[in-house]
């Protein structure tokens, strides 16, 4: 038989062929995966381990017990709750949170986030997905919400969604909605995504970037995306 300080070391290095972010606090190992925390107390697993005489035996039954816990505790996505959500390319970096993103232009993100009714989840890279379905859901599930295009003034070419929602600036990911855009006002357009509830689209022309940027900078929504047009 090993002794106490010998176990604890051997726990340590074994869990770590498993789980990277693995490491000793007194006498207790600690697992942590993805935002996820876990605590084994190494003298329990001490007396499991001087009564069977086995280090491999209980080491894989409290691994096991491990993964079951983590299974769990972890997220699980429903996909038919999950939205793409335009935000800009800093937001969220300066949390601890990885947010899974994709590139859209200029200084927009693509992050997908399960609609909690309250409150919105962002997907993190950390989180089980499959990413093809987990991208198609939140597309499909988009269009399900999508709204038509109706002028901010019978006078001016100057469009945006029929019914503000969290998803508007969202609806511009979707191909029926870039027809629309090129119905109403052609390729050549000015488009602009101030807030998440705001989408702007424009014929191209001088006096209409002037009144984009007036739009934009009045925009109520606190939660801004981008002030480019």
């Amino acid at each position: 038989m090993i002794n106490f300080e010998e176990f604890k070391v051997k726990m340590l290095n074994e869990f770590r062929k498993e789980y990277v972010n693995a490491f000793l606090k007194k006498d207790s190992l600690v697992i942590e995966e993805g935002t996820i925390e876990a605590t084994v107390s190494m003298q329990d697993a001490y007396e499991e381990y001087k009564l069977a005489k086995d280090f491999k035996f209980i080491c894989d039954i409290f691994k096991k017990t491990l993964k079951e816990e983590f299974q769990k505790r972890r997220f699980k996505i429903d996909y038919t709750k999950v939205f793409p959500l335009i935000k800009s390319k800093d937001f969220g970096l300066g949390e601890s949170t990885n947010f899974l993103r994709d590139e859209l232009f200029l200084d927009l993100n693509i992050l997908y986030a399960m609609d909690m009714g309250e409150t919105f989840r962002f997907i993190l890279i950390d989180d089980k997905y499959d990413y093809r379905k987990l991208k198609e859901s939140a597309y499909k599930n988009l269009e399900m919400v999508s709204t038509g295009l109706v002028k901010l003034d019978k006078d001016l070419d100057i469009y945006s969604v029929a019914f503000l929602t969290d998803y508007s600036s969202s609806f511009i990911l979707l191909n029926s909605m870039k027809q629309q855009i090129q119905r109403k006002v052609g390729s050549n357009h000015l488009l602009a995504i101030p807030s998440s509830t705001s989408l702007l689209v424009a014929r191209n022309s001088y006096k209409y970037i002037d009144l984009l940027k007036t739009l934009i900078g009045v925009d109520p929504d606190p939660h801004k995306v981008s002030r480019h047009i």
